[in-house]
């Protein structure tokens, strides 16, 4: 959802995590579920602000800048897990389903090799 902007200006030595907890406090966003992007003007990419330790001019925010809050939804990033972790067993069945037939491989090579051994001594 869109709230109304707010105009605040900040210290560049506010840190991340501070200033997570000030935007909660503003927009009634938890926390653990926000995440922070600033955005400089006719820069086209917003920066994400990932370090709670580091400071805002780490990043270069600067006078002019937007702060953008994004909400983390749950529902989709529990999906995401979801079709990450299928994603995953997936592959590690290709992988056994890989190893297994690697190892049928080499069975018959050594019986191939065991037989001509075998046949060699035979004559």
């Amino acid at each position: 959802c869109a709230m109304e902007p707010m105009r605040k200006r900040l210290p560049g030595t506010l840190k991340v995590g501070r200033l997570k907890i000030l935007c909660s406090r503003a927009f009634g966003i938890d926390v653990d579920l926000m995440t922070l992007h600033f955005k400089a003007e006719n820069d086209p990419f917003p920066t994400e602000l990932d370090d709670e330790e580091n400071p805002l001019y780490y990043y270069g925010v600067h006078d002019g800048a937007e702060i953008l809050i994004n909400e983390i939804d749950l529902e989709e990033r529990r999906k995401d897990q979801e079709r990450e972790n299928k994603e995953y067993d997936r592959r590690v069945k290709e992988q056994e389903r890989t190893a297994s037939m690697m190892q049928d491989v080499k069975k018959m090579q050594e019986m191939k090799a065991n037989a001509a051994i075998t046949g060699a001594q035979n004559k």
